[in-house]
């Protein structure tokens, strides 16, 4: 089976996959489908599940942190290449690394060879700079709720006093309970401010 739809995804696999990046969750063993092809499905689904939640901070947070993975990755990715090229010459480890910071390495000449890697170097490691703006764009460590997604399930359930089973909710569902959740929340802050003024 394959959770192409935030119908049938539980909510827990979603942020585990958001944690993990492991998107091999999205489907079954015995499914056959690449690893390429779960990244764009789950790509496409955190894109729905952005929409669902368009009020909520949790979700853009999530994207900065996924573009910041995405972007280590492929820091780590270029940096191994390079090193593997400054010991030997390997021309699929060349057209992925060229590929990949958009660059041309000349092997016709021993030192352009090694100033294109050096280049290349320094093109690579100006993706750390964008991390960090992207990390600055994170609010705080002393911001940021350390509640579990465990927790977070439970402050719903006796907010609605709904009862679900936790490791299946969908993804719909609990953006459904998010907003029934929130509304709940308001009357009683209203209903309270009432009470105050009177």
């Amino acid at each position: 089976m394959i959770h192409d739809t935030l119908d049938y995804l539980p909510v827990k696999t979603f942020f585990k996959i958001q944690q993990t990046g492991n998107f091999k969750l999205l489907a079954t063993a015995e499914e056959n489908i690449s690893e390429k092809d779960l990244e764009v499905l789950f790509d496409k689904l955190s894109d729905e599940f952005q929409e669902l939640n368009a009020e909520d901070n949790s979700v853009r947070n999530f994207m900065l942190l996924k573009e910041i993975s995405h972007l280590e990755a492929k820091l780590k990715t270029a940096m191994c290449g390079i090193e593997i090229l400054r010991f030997e010459a390997n021309n699929s480890v060349m057209i992925a690394l060229c590929e990949l910071l958009n660059l041309n390495i000349r092997t016709n000449r021993t030192d352009y060879y090694y100033k294109d890697l050096d280049r290349a170097e320094s093109k690579a490691r100006l993706i750390n700079k964008s991390i960090e703006k992207l990390r600055d764009q994170l609010p705080k460590k002393d911001q940021t709720k350390s509640d579990s997604i465990d927790d977070t399930l439970a402050a719903i359930s006796m907010i609605t006093g709904v009862s679900f089973d936790f490791n299946m909710l969908s993804c719909t569902a609990y953006a459904a309970l998010i907003k029934q959740t929130k509304q709940k929340v308001k009357a009683q802050e209203e209903s309270l401010n009432k009470l105050k003024n009177k």
